[in-house]
């Protein structure tokens, strides 16, 4: 399940870069596996919109966040096995930040999902975790502040890759000057215990 999910994944996609995806398809991620559940995301269908990922990636999107399309190859993959989820920090519902290892110039790929009711182009409304937006997040400084805000964002951590991540990271330019924050981050991540789901076994396939 996992590696087929990822293989369409993948092929769609390159479809998509070549101009041959027909328009208005929607890429289907599978369901969240044991850390995106953990991390409380609702256990639906998780869904991209082709349409968004051009407009996120491109050059001339307001949001200023170009990518090259390729560099999310394996994105089921990789928002199931993430560095860190977070709230999204609004009202918005089921709404998740995943930080993921995909990386475009260096910059890690962000996906934000919220719970969305669909019923374009389907016969009944149906609710799916949908993919709004996903970007190479450059400001270093946003995503340290989400380990250790007083919101309590974050929600599961991988505590070997967040702190390769900070380590990478922490430098000054990266923080907007104020390493103090990295080392509240390290804090932050050795001492949170990730949430156990309990009667999902480790192998959940998605």
């Amino acid at each position: 399940m996992t590696d087929r999910i990822n293989k369409v994944f993948n092929e769609e996609l390159q479809k998509q870069i070549d101009g041959t995806l027909p328009i208005g398809h929607v890429y289907q991620l599978g369901r969240p596996g044991i850390i995106l559940l953990a991390a409380g995301v609702e256990d639906l269908s998780m869904e991209l919109e082709s349409g968004i990922l051009f407009k996120k990636s491109s050059v001339g999107y307001h949001e200023n966040h170009p990518f090259d399309m390729s560099c999310i190859m394996n994105l089921p993959n990789a928002m199931n096995n993430p560095i860190a989820v977070f709230d999204d920090g609004s009202n918005t519902v089921g709404g998740k930040r995943i930080l993921t290892d995909l990386q475009h110039n260096g910059h890690n790929f962000l996906v934000v999902m919220r719970v969305y009711t669909l019923k374009k182009n389907r016969k009944v409304n149906v609710r799916v975790n949908s993919v709004r937006t996903i970007f190479p997040k450059d400001k270093v400084g946003d995503v340290f502040d989400w380990f250790f805000t007083k919101n309590d964002l974050l929600r599961w951590v991988d505590k070997k890759k967040a702190l390769n991540f900070v380590s990478i990271h922490s430098t000054p330019s990266n923080v907007d000057g104020n390493d103090i924050r990295a080392q509240k981050v390290i804090a932050k991540i050795n001492t949170f215990q990730n949430p156990a789901l309990a009667g999902c076994s480790a192998d959940r396939p998605y």
